[in-house]
């Protein structure tokens, strides 16, 4: 994962609330709001084109939801990051 996610070419996508975000974001990774996933599946779909898809949250279950979803969506290469902290303490 640590290789993943210090990859430039792939994407950092928070899937926390705006609320959460505001207090602790990490570095490089874009906001896309868990209950937004299903109406950003071509964005998701656009980012896949050019770099795998790291999904975040506090704990990881929101991101292993949305991970799902976009696989269902035709998505394969998305993953799981875990939890914010855990995708910090890997950034370099």
């Amino acid at each position: 994962m640590k290789a993943l996610i210090n990859d430039p070419r792939n994407h950092l996508i928070d899937v926390r609330t705006a609320q959460e975000v505001a207090e602790v974001s990490v570095k490089g990774a874009k906001h896309i709001a868990l209950d937004t996933v299903t109406e950003r599946v071509d964005d998701f779909k656009e980012m896949a084109k050019t770099g795998a898809l790291i999904l975040f949250c506090r704990s990881g279950a929101r991101s292993g939801r949305a991970m799902e979803f976009l696989k269902q969506q035709g998505i394969s290469n998305v993953h799981n990051g875990g939890g914010y902290a855990e995708v910090q303490a890997q950034q370099e």
